[in-house]
């Protein structure tokens, strides 16, 4: 599904709580040349990664394969509410598939009263993502050298991507740089600004940086 699909995305919550979870991401994002959304709850994804779409509103738009990696909520990023009627409408393309891999269906006690709708997944993978993530990217990877068109695609698509993340990245850069640096408190972008350039050489950050 995620190999055959012109517009798959990643929506990762919690599945960064270990390396094996974080660095398989990685590697599946990059086998499938896929964007990634990270929902923030554990650091899931570097920010700095030309497939990170998080906080692109347009991420969602013509979806056709969403999969949701330890991700408590899917519905809430893929739709938009419509305030004046109260409908919720989903964002991704028509007939858009849902794979949901994590533990949901061992945590959650009643769909009704913990998310008060009945939450449907077109595909529910019990397993732990430390695991699935890894396996599923070396499976990708496999089927991709069995089709160079489908790999040539993909290598488009994550230019495109890449193109995006670069011009949000510089849009942001220059907010950080330029607006309220006398302001008090200063604005958060550019705290964020100012934090980069001091962290950005240390060991620790190197590895995220390629």
């Amino acid at each position: 599904m995620l190999v055959r699909a012109k517009k798959p995305v990643l929506l990762a919550e919690f599945s960064g709580r270990s390396d094996a979870g974080y660095y398989g991401l990685i590697e599946l994002a990059e086998a499938l040349q896929a964007p990634v959304v990270d929902l923030d709850m554990r650091q899931c994804f570097p920010g700095t990664h030309p497939l990170n779409l998080s906080m692109h509103d347009d991420v969602f738009d013509g979806a056709d394969v969403v999969c949701g990696c330890d991700v408590r909520d899917w519905e809430r990023p893929t739709t938009k509410l419509t305030s004046t009627t109260r409908k919720v409408e989903r964002v991704t393309a028509k007939g858009a598939k849902f794979i949901d891999i994590g533990f949901n269906e061992v945590v959650i006690s009643k769909w009704s009263m913990d998310y008060q709708r009945f939450m449907d997944a077109d595909l529910k993978i019990t397993a732990d993502t430390d695991l699935a993530l890894p396996e599923l990217a070396k499976r990708v990877k496999a089927l991709m050298k069995k089709n160079p068109n489908l790999w040539a695609a993909a290598r488009k698509r994550g230019a495109e991507i890449a193109r995006k993340h670069k011009a949000a990245r510089e849009k942001w850069m220059k907010i950080g740089r330029e607006v309220g640096r006398n302001d008090s408190p200063m604005p958060l972008p550019t705290l964020a600004y100012e934090v980069w350039q001091k962290i950005r050489s240390e060991e620790h950050t190197s590895e995220l940086q390629s």
